[in-house]
């Protein structure tokens, strides 16, 4: 596949509280909705891959079609708690697929998508990354200061996705400690 891979999370279109909760500097729902239009488009080109994680939109089922329709890129939804079903079946065509959690595999790294943070994953002692949402940066540093979790919410990363090479660079720099005993070296002992 050709083009370049994003990941983001927690758009929240057309949810108004969300700029409180969340403290957006966004005057209206209207002008959060344009600004995240327009910030994806500004990155992501038609031949990209989007992958978004979870609480895409809150708009009624064809507002959020049409604005779904707007965006460029193939987009992969891993589902939110706030991912209603109506604007799952209303954008249905937009979507490559959507699901509840998924193991990805780009330029030999594995990542564990899902809209949740996890304290420990599959292959996280190998290496593996776990990108997710939820949190909109509320995560203190010193929980990930070990991990090689990344929120990838609009909310952390000035309202836009945010590309696989930075999410690299980030990763990359934390130096990992596991919180399980899988990080330990096991001895090649037989159990007696």
């Amino acid at each position: 596949m050709s083009g370049k891979v994003w990941f983001t999370a927690d758009l929240h279109l057309g949810h108004t509280n969300v700029i409180k909760y969340s403290n957006r500097p966004f005057g209206t729902v209207q002008e959060m909705n344009e600004s995240l239009v327009r910030n994806w488009n500004a990155c992501v080109r038609p031949g990209d891959r989007v992958y978004v994680l979870g609480d895409l939109s809150f708009q009624k089922p064809e507002g959020a079609a049409k604005t779904l329709a707007r965006l460029m890129g193939q987009i992969y939804l891993v589902k939110g708690n706030h991912d209603r079903d109506k604007i799952l079946e209303a954008c249905e065509g937009r979507f490559v697929w959507v699901k509840d959690y998924f193991e990805l595999k780009y330029e030999e790294q594995k990542m564990i998508l899902c809209h949740y943070p996890f304290l420990t994953w599959r292959g996280s002692h190998k290496g593996a990354w776990n990108l997710h949402g939820h949190c909109h940066g509320s995560l203190q540093p010193e929980v990930n200061r070990y991990a090689r979790r990344l929120d990838v919410g609009v909310d952390v990363h000035n309202y836009r996705p945010i590309e696989f090479t930075e999410i690299r660079e980030i990763l990359n720099q934390r130096e990992f400690k596991p919180v399980d005993h899988h990080g330990k070296k096991e001895e090649d002992e037989e159990d007696v």
